[in-house]
């Protein structure tokens, strides 16, 4: 009797393992963060980050990402505000750039990812296309 509920035991141990360790491959923040499957960057996002997120709630999701140096991030936003009046502009940022905005970028296949944060909180993210692109199986479009 002792035997038979040492084996049910070990039994479930090992499906519960199985289990986290499934969840685990299957997860793309996971598979982004720990592992640096740069494929699954896109899926993580749109699955994780929406707009209004605090950053430290991405860097729990993403990690760290790449904040760039000062003078980059700044010479893009400058270069971004001056644009507001091309094509697309408004469709890209309905919530306009602001120059005390930050942004945060990600490698990722096939291109990186750059957030954008407004007093540490994710705006402009294109959720909707994010959401219709990728999807739960592995970010295949």
């Amino acid at each position: 009797m002792l035997a038979r509920s040492l084996y049910c035991l070990a039994a479930l141990l090992s499906l519960s393992l199985v289990g986290v360790v499934w969840h685990c491959m299957t997860d793309s923040a996971f598979r982004y963060r720990v592992l640096g499957d740069e494929h699954a960057l896109l899926p993580a996002i749109a699955l994780y980050v929406d707009n209004g997120d605090s950053l430290g709630q991405v860097r729990q999701t993403l990690g760290d990402g790449t904040p760039g140096s000062h003078t980059k991030a700044q010479a893009w936003t400058d270069i971004q505000i001056q644009r507001r009046d091309r094509d697309g502009f408004t469709d890209r940022y309905p919530d306009d750039i602001l120059p005390t905005d930050t942004f945060v970028a990600y490698s990722g296949f096939p291109t990186q990812f750059v957030i954008q944060f407004r007093d540490d909180r994710v705006v402009n993210l294109p959720k909707a296309w994010l959401a219709e692109t990728y999807s739960q199986n592995g970010g295949e479009p």
